[in-house]
């Protein structure tokens, strides 16, 4: 085990980072710059092959967005003209509306008043004299003169097959035009944020891009994390031909490629130095925060962030030193199922977190691997007294393979996690370099005064571990929900989450008041604790004792959520035919919905003999 070096700050002088897409070479930390460079030759040289659609696939937070800028800046350095279009910020009936408008405003001033002084008879030059705007185009600012044209485009909805043709036909004229002047015939437009639209608004822009401007002379470059935007994400509720209509649009996908690991290193490097907490991060701790964020830039700033803005505004982290509260963070990120047992004031051991979690480790170090006969005797009379404690006799010094089976079962005691955080070097490194500080024990006991919903950093970085964008859409409509526990505070914000999102929560504080509600409400789910005052496994012992009278006999619609989830409560949980116990609120809202899905499914019809 490695020594960790405290390091102290006294100068606070901390800043938060922007988490705007990169534009220019010189602060490209990623080195998109070279595949920026790559596309944008590509798409040059490819002009003679448009209209093309060109999809930029990485999940969010990756780089999308700059590696598309710094294409972008270089295409226009050789000439090529290029729209810059956010899908996100329209509205899914806006789509088309301005995405057109924004192609129309790339073609230049001289090409739209061109175009309307030319009108053929898709639509009459009178017909946009009556828009009254017509004699003054040449004059009008450039908004104003995209929307001169759109009108006399649309003037006549029904007319769409002559607004596409129209369309096509100035398009046409421009890139004709641009040739003669020895000009790139090439209009790139760059569409981002798309995965994070709606099912409509995503096939409004490809319907836009396959029937309006699919002409020879426009590439598009479309930012998408193609698993949101295909049939089992966004488009999740469309008809099997509108997700066939949109595969259809992209040519070929860029796969961003993996960072490499010194480069994501240099990434974070740079970052904590911008943000003034350089000297906090030794090379450990840039690795814990890469595995943390899963290598993802975006949620690199982040954390930066959260740490920063807890720093500045929460004053239980300012009472503490910036090293303490650093690595607090990381663990709060990387760990999320230990913290929360770590501050959690109701823990359900025999002990709190940080004295269980040393003593199992210390009894799997006199255990494993030379076994107890190498261990001292004071060693061995310890992890006989440790076994006395959770109730289970020690075996034979001697008999290699009893005690080998007394430790399996001991791990069946104690947080199903233990076992595996003990055999990550990562948390023993971070763990170990959290507790060598003298303030660490008293930042942890200031934290179990809290309620458990407040012993937590900022919301950002909850946030780190944002949901997939292929996660469906929470609606808890029609459950009602009978949740036990004897100190709800703790879970006021899960309440508060699906009950915004059309649950119906019943809150009980012990097995009288939940049989009780039992009785006379209408339950579909139990939400409940294990440990209560009245017994260390007493929210199973209630479910058992339900399921024996027949109170609650629904299999699958029950949930336990504890800090403390051990091997053997799962193993009883299943018995009990239940979802299982769970102390990560992310799985239990998954749980949660889907209890809700079935609910609302059809009953399948019955037959008749």
């Amino acid at each position: 085990m490695a020594d960790v070096d405290v390091v102290r700050i006294h100068d606070e002088s901390f800043t938060l980072l922007s988490d705007e897409p990169v534009e220019c070479a010189e602060r490209d930390r990623l080195k998109a710059q070279v595949s920026a460079d790559a596309l944008a030759r590509l798409l040059i040289h490819s002009c003679a092959s448009t209209p093309m659609a060109v999809a930029v696939d990485a999940r969010r937070g990756m780089g999308k967005s700059t590696l598309m800028r710094l294409t972008r800046a270089r295409l226009r350095e050789g000439g090529v003209e290029t729209v810059w279009y956010n899908a996100w910020s329209a509205r899914s009936g806006d789509q088309l509306e301005r995405l057109l408008k924004a192609v129309l405003a790339g073609f230049g001033r001289r090409a739209l008043v061109r175009f309307l002084a030319s009108a053929d008879g898709r639509f009459s030059l009178v017909g946009v004299l009556r828009l009254g705007l017509a004699t003054a185009a040449a004059f009008l600012g450039p908004a104003a003169l995209v929307n001169v044209v759109w009108n006399a485009l649309t003037v006549d909805p029904r007319r769409r097959v002559d607004t596409q043709e129209s369309v096509q036909k100035l398009v046409s004229a421009w890139s004709v035009r641009r040739g003669k002047q020895g000009k790139k015939q090439l209009l790139v437009v760059f569409v981002d944020d798309l995965d994070r639209c709606t099912d409509q608004a995503v096939l409004a822009l490809c319907e836009a891009v396959k029937l309006y401007l699919g002409v020879r002379g426009i590439a598009f470059v479309v930012s998408c994390d193609r698993a949101a935007a295909g049939p089992n994400g966004m488009l999740r509720d469309a008809s099997p031909e509108a997700a066939e209509f949109m595969e259809k649009i992209f040519q070929t996908s860029y796969r961003l490629p993996a960072v490499e690991d010194e480069d994501v290193e240099r990434y974070i490097r740079k970052s904590a130095n911008d943000a003034g907490i350089g000297a906090l991060l030794d090379r450990d701790l840039r690795k814990l925060v890469a595995n943390g964020c899963h290598r993802n830039p975006r949620r690199i700033k982040r954390l930066i962030n959260a740490f920063v803005l807890a720093r500045g505004m929460n004053p239980v982290w300012g009472k503490y030193g910036p090293e303490i509260a650093f690595r607090v963070l990381l663990l709060q990120i990387c760990y999320p199922e230990f913290y929360r047992q770590l501050v959690d004031q109701h823990h359900e051991g025999r002990r709190d977190a940080v004295s269980e979690l040393r003593d199992y480790r210390r009894a799997r170090h006199v255990l494993r691997p030379a076994g107890p006969e190498a261990a001292s005797e004071e060693d061995w009379e310890w992890v006989a007294s440790y076994f006395l404690e959770y109730e289970m006799k020690p075996p034979e010094r001697s008999a290699r393979g009893a005690w080998r089976q007394s430790l399996k079962e001991l791990e069946g005691k104690l947080a199903d996690e233990f076992g595996k955080l003990a055999d990550d070097r990562d948390f023993i490194s971070l763990y170990d370099g959290l507790m060598k500080f003298p303030d660490a024990t008293k930042l942890i006991d200031s934290l179990r005064q809290l309620p458990l919903v407040d012993a937590v950093l900022p919301i950002a970085a909850q946030r780190l571990t944002e949901p997939a964008p292929t996660r469906v859409k929470e609606d808890f409509t029609g459950l009602h929900i009978l949740w036990v526990d004897d100190h709800m505070a703790n879970n006021r914000r899960l309440v508060d989450y699906l009950t915004l999102r059309g649950a119906v929560v019943v809150e009980a504080a012990d097995q009288e008041e939940a049989e009780l509600a039992l009785a006379n409400d209408r339950v579909n789910l139990v939400i409940s604790d294990i440990g209560r005052s009245s017994g260390p496994e007493a929210g199973l012992d209630a479910l058992q004792e339900w399921r024996d009278r027949g109170l609650y006999p629904e299999p699958e619609q029950v949930i336990f959520y504890a800090s403390k989830c051990t091997l053997n409560r799962h193993a009883r949980a299943r018995e009990l035919e239940a979802l299982g116990p769970t102390s990560s609120p992310d799985l239990l809202t998954q749980w949660v919905l889907q209890v809700a899905q079935q609910q609302r499914a059809p009953a399948p019809a019955s037959s008749v003999g």
